[in-house]
């Protein structure tokens, strides 16, 4: 590895989890956990013969794993970003604050607020995204610092339907597994699962999870598109096209493909490739195009759950909805399989929708525009549109 290509990114977080007696090593009372992740984090960053902001936490036994962890740094070298991500007590070293607090205990299934939850999520793909542009082949190293979170993963992996009572570690040797397992089996009876149906992992991660893994999993749809590109399995057609495209624009040449021989406009009248040129000045790679998509692809829930609070569901069922889109295979396959414009209009086209049930025509009017810049053969759908509304003959 070289500290060039790499970035170590620690992610701090709380859970008054963290606070039942007994459920965490990370120091040897509730009240010293609080400051168990700031005191780590200034450990790593500072050393250990550097006068510390926060005193470790005393510890039960044993020796804090930030030590470890600030010897391997040693011989690595990487450069390090700290982010809080939802810290009891905020670390007196340089680091990125999101401004969100702790997450609640487990045990009353309402850990985080559904809103708070998607800003990590938010958060997590604008780091990707923004690593993948500085280090399109670099190696990011993912560190967390969350007392009481081994207690939070198995939380969220009993509620997913896993079994796994009595396997997941923990800070002591001899892990809490009974006074873990009542937590999480109060918590699973305050979220009140239906009985066979699958659950929906953005309200079991709201309900028993810990910041760490929120922003942790924002991460992973950049990562999943990000990976297949670097090793080697995107393709000319169509990643190829559009990156030579826009690459093209932000030199202010002529956007006309070496491998079609045809001008960008010409293609699918994609005219929003040209604001992608903008991005590419500030700096050309790839991931502008791969980070975008996955992020339009992610957002898309926004309108879907305000089309679900429209039509009146409550907030349990908008969560499954966006679940469910979340979670099915097209938008997975859709997100690897390269790039392709028309993905970045589909949260336009979910909101167009809610427009028009909510007789905005104006508003319709002009994301129905902004859809036609993704791809001229979006006119179907808007013409599907137009003869759904004179059907039930609306706005006449």
């Amino acid at each position: 590895m070289r500290g060039g290509q790499s970035q170590l990114v620690l992610v701090l977080g709380g859970t008054a989890t963290a606070a039942v007696p007994g459920i965490s090593a990370a120091g040897a009372t509730p009240e010293s956990r609080r400051f168990t992740a700031a005191a780590d984090a200034e450990l790593l960053w500072l050393g250990p013969d550097h006068p510390l902001p926060h005193q470790l936490p005393p510890l039960p036994a044993g020796v804090t794993p930030a030590l470890i962890s600030w010897a391997a740094q040693q011989q690595l070298r990487l450069p390090q970003l700290v982010v809080d991500a939802g810290a009891p007590v905020a670390p007196a070293i340089p680091h990125l604050q999101l401004g969100l607090p702790p997450a609640q205990c487990l045990s009353t299934a309402q850990a985080m607020d559904p809103a708070a939850l998607q800003r990590r999520l938010a958060w997590g793909r604008r780091l990707g995204q923004g690593f993948a542009r500085r280090w399109p082949r670099g190696l990011l190293v993912l560190a967390e610092c969350v007392p009481g979170g081994t207690s939070t993963a198995e939380a969220v992996l009993s509620g997913l339907g896993l079994e796994v009572n009595g396997v997941v570690s923990g800070s002591v040797r001899q892990p809490p597994h009974q006074l873990r397992r009542a937590l999480v089996q109060q918590g699973l009876a305050a979220l009140a699962l239906p009985v066979g149906a699958a659950a929906d992992p953005m309200e079991v991660l709201a309900a028993l999870g810990d910041p760490f893994q929120a922003f942790g999993l924002g991460l992973l749809g950049w990562g999943c598109s990000a990976l297949r590109h670097g090793l080697l399995q995107s393709n000319a057609y169509d990643l190829g096209l559009f990156d030579q495209w826009v690459w093209l624009i932000s030199q202010g040449q002529p956007p006309i493909s070496s491998m079609e021989q045809v001008h960008v406009l010409a293609d699918h009248g994609a005219w929003l490739l040209y604001g992608a040129g903008l991005l590419y000045r500030l700096f050309p790679s790839v991931q502008w195009l791969l980070g975008s998509q996955a992020l339009a692809l992610s957002l898309t829930a926004i309108p879907l759950w305000a089309l679900g609070r429209q039509a009146g569901l409550n907030e349990k069922r908008c969560w499954l909805a966006c679940g469910l889109w979340w979670l099915q295979p097209v938008v997975f396959n859709t997100l690897l399989f390269d790039m392709h414009p028309e993905t970045w209009v589909m949260p336009v086209f979910a909101f167009a929708i809610w427009a028009e049930r909510d007789n905005r025509p104006r508003l319709w009017l002009l994301l129905l525009v902004v859809m036609l810049g993704a791809r001229d053969g979006l006119v179907l759908v808007i013409g599907g549109m137009g003869l759904d509304l004179a059907l039930r003959h609306r706005w006449r």
